[in-house]
């Protein structure tokens, strides 16, 4: 009998805490700022993966404009592969990704305050738009590079 009483407290304990989490107003913010983060990350992802191949064409042509994109390309590319490692969910509003679009997945959350929570996703939100703008001026570049 003791031990259902502390299951059912336990199970009771869980469920409120659970519960409290969708409830706050901040992490409701944070997890907005992820989702905004992560569409677009679906976004450019796509012109990410397609960087080496870039690099190859910007590389023949030979010229030191050319090479200078591509070595901003690489940087760009080593700048999203570890926004990624640092991307995770909001605790609490964890989802999951289907197949059909690309894969990826999210680094362990840290156990934040609510307040950090939605400071770090601001973070993390203006380093992704940071790396859009510079991925859109240097695709922009590239077109005529390779004209």
């Amino acid at each position: 009998m003791k031990k259902t009483g502390i299951l059912l407290l336990w199970l009771t304990s869980v469920a409120c805490s659970s519960k409290s989490v969708k409830d706050n107003p901040i992490l409701v913010e944070a997890n907005q700022i992820h989702l905004e983060a992560e569409a677009i990350q679906e976004q450019i992802e796509p012109a990410i993966e397609r960087i080496d191949s870039l690099k190859s064409l910007l590389l023949a042509k030979k010229t030191p404009r050319a090479d200078s994109l591509g070595n901003h390309f690489t940087k760009l590319k080593a700048d999203f592969e570890d926004w990624k490692k640092n991307f995770f969910d909001v605790p609490g509003f964890e989802h999951t990704h289907d197949n059909t679009h690309h894969h990826h997945d999210h680094a362990v959350a840290p156990e934040l305050p609510a307040d950090k929570m939605l400071e770090v996703q601001k973070e993390i939100k203006a380093n992704i738009v940071r790396i859009k703008t510079e991925l859109n001026m240097a695709l922009e570049k590239e077109q005529k590079v390779l004209k």
